[in-house]
């Protein structure tokens, strides 16, 4: 353990998790010996932890920074006796004196000289910081080097995704993108609301719009000489907006900007965003068009009972081999198949 870290809780690693559980993850459930069903089980699982453990990290983070923000308060005002509720700190926030006391029960009193907690784990998967090493969207990688980064640290920093995405494709979107992981508990209610009557549509657009989007990015990010795709990337948009909401206790525009994407998600058209608007699926799209890993399926076994399609949320048609670069590996159509006729293997 880090000298000053905490003696119960190895925030070091946890962000890691995610990461790690993913991988190791391809390698067990692609045993022989376990079950096909037992496998689909498997897959479910391990993608529905990934996608929770990627969600409550954007919560973990701000709640970091808040606590160290209250133990340097208290160590410049003294502790408040007399106050219950909250002290008051520079910039008129405020620390509930409650949740310093609870992180404290749960990881014990640290020293004035040990690190911040936040310098073990701060930021989003826009942008992260995992132990001292700092990691990036794509995305976001690409914004900066338009906008005229460093090369080196840049491609050093987004290396983690662009890995995953070289292996395994659009991976980011269907397993640890914490939007589209709120967008599916959206379907449940798209179908309940179907179920009593109320009409929702399917309206279907160019799916190349989003590459378009990606281009007009790149494009306003040269003309303006700063990034403007943490404005309109929803994983960027959500971070932030939960660091506010726990920070200081309010929301911003980009609030609105969700609500409007799960509006038009439920009522207008299933991942409406997530396949035709949202520029870091383009990318990621892109920068997966070699993929090693992807779903195949066997013609032999398929009985054409089109459960795979109607499963997919990006309109794709696993039953004829129509996936392409736009799949996320989401691995449902998988799931769904009853004659185990679709796999997810490394394809030479």
């Amino acid at each position: 353990m880090l000298k000053g870290s905490p003696p119960h809780l190895s925030l070091t690693w946890f962000p890691l998790v995610p990461f790690c559980w993913l991988l190791c993850s391809f390698s067990i459930a692609g045993g022989e010996s376990i079950s096909a069903g037992r496998k689909k089980r498997m897959w479910h699982l391990v993608r529905k932890t990934t996608q929770t453990l990627v969600f409550l990290s954007l919560i973990v983070a701000p709640a970091l920074a808040l606590y160290d923000v209250g133990v340097h308060t208290r160590s410049l005002y003294g502790p408040p006796e007399y106050s219950l509720n909250s002290r008051r700190i520079r910039g008129g926030g405020a620390v509930p004196t409650f949740f310093i006391n609870e992180m404290e029960a749960l990881i014990g009193e640290r020293p004035r000289s040990a690190q911040p907690l936040s310098g073990y784990f701060a930021g989003s998967p826009w942008a992260m910081s995992i132990g001292g090493y700092f990691v990036i969207d794509p995305l976001n990688a690409l914004g900066a080097l338009v906008a005229g980064g460093g090369v080196g640290k840049i491609l050093l920093a987004a290396l983690p995704f662009l890995v995953l995405t070289a292996l395994l494709g659009r991976v980011f979107c269907g397993w640890l993108c914490p939007v589209h992981f709120l967008l599916e508990m959206g379907d449940s209610l798209r179908s309940l609301l179907t179920r009593f009557g109320v009409p929702v549509r399917n309206f279907r657009l160019k799916r190349t719009m989003k590459y378009a989007v990606l281009g007009f990015g790149v494009v306003s990010t040269l003309g303006l000489g700063a990034q403007i795709f943490p404005l309109i990337y929803p994983p960027a948009v959500l971070g932030r907006q939960l660091f506010e909401l726990i920070f200081f206790g309010s929301l911003g525009a980009g609030f609105l900007f969700l609500i409007a994407l799960a509006l038009a998600e439920i009522f207008l058209s299933r991942r409406l965003w997530c396949r035709y608007l949202c520029p870091g699926g383009g990318l990621y799209s892109l920068l997966g068009y070699f993929r090693r890993v992807s779903i195949q399926r066997n013609k032999s076994a398929c009985d054409d009972c089109g459960d795979c399609n109607q499963v997919c949320a990006f309109g794709l048609s696993p039953m004829t081999d129509a996936t392409g670069i736009e799949c996320t590996s989401c691995l449902e159509c998988v799931r769904v198949c009853a004659v185990d006729a679709l796999v997810f293997r490394f394809e030479p």
